[in-house]
């Protein structure tokens, strides 16, 4: 079980994810509108999760610079990471 447990504690770190911040403010809107959201990301599954404030929903992209890209089409968005990886 020793073993066991130094091979799950051993995942744990190789699949630790990194967190981030996308922020920005919407174009073409009525009013200053604000973009802020943030995420998880799992490197070595090149997957994550987000939370965007407005809906108590977490959704899944790829990866940060790909969502990044998706809420530049509509924003002024910035990246932001929250760790020295």
């Amino acid at each position: 079980m020793t073993d066991q447990l130094a091979q799950l504690a051993a995942e744990v770190h190789l699949h630790k994810p990194r967190l981030f911040a996308i922020y920005g403010l919407l174009r073409n809107s009525p009013s200053t509108a604000e973009l802020l959201l943030w995420g998880l990301y799992f490197s070595t599954l090149d997957s994550l999760i987000y939370f965007d404030g407005e809906t108590p929903e977490l959704h899944r992209a790829y990866t940060p610079e790909r969502l990044l890209e998706f809420y530049q089409r509509f924003a002024d968005a910035h990246l932001e990471w929250f760790d020295n990886d």
